[in-house]
């Protein structure tokens, strides 16, 4: 919770806005969304965590607020440039292709959308729990280059350190 409010600190949400929750789990960060006045794109590969975070957030799915949908962790089930943002709180490790999600990420956002992600790095120690048969870590400059690649021409990159878990946070905007 406290990495994903991190991550959504680093968009502009000042004003409502459309926001891609990509891999939104149980739905936290959707209902956070939706109570701050947005509207949620969300795409998770686990039919599970789209049961639970649709019975989360029923209200605003059934009203339209959110929508949230069952994809192949590769591809963004959302049509061209409907979002304003996106974020992708420890989902990195899961994709099959991150570098294909990223960019498929930045087909649906709008000219100068932002994406944040927050993901552990390779870079620093790996705690002994993370298992990397199912944790697949990149480092920072592979992140960087993939997010690069996917057209994002500015990106900032917030190191982790222990207050933070070592959790890294990568913002990226598309040109407007």
């Amino acid at each position: 919770a406290d990495t994903n409010d991190r991550a959504l600190a680093k968009l502009d949400l000042a004003q409502p806005r459309t926001v891609l929750d990509v891999g939104f789990g149980q739905g936290r960060t959707a209902a956070v969304l939706v109570r701050g006045g947005h509207r949620v794109l969300g795409v998770d590969p686990s039919p599970t965590m789209v049961n639970q975070a649709t019975a989360r957030n029923r209200a605003a799915c059934r009203d339209g607020r959110a929508t949230l949908r069952h994809g192949d962790g590769i591809t963004i089930p959302f049509p061209d440039d409907s979002a304003d943002a996106a974020i992708a709180a420890h989902t990195i490790y899961f994709m099959p292709d991150p570098a294909a999600t990223i960019a498929d990420i930045a087909r649906v956002l709008r000219p100068g959308g932002t994406l944040v992600i927050a993901c552990r790095t390779n870079d620093d120690e790996t705690p002994a729990w993370i298992d990397p048969h199912i944790y697949h870590l990149r480092s920072a400059d592979e992140v960087t280059r993939m997010l690069r690649a996917a057209r994002f021409d500015h990106i900032d990159h917030e190191p982790g350190d222990a207050e933070t878990h070592a959790i890294h946070l990568f913002v990226a905007s598309l040109a407007p």
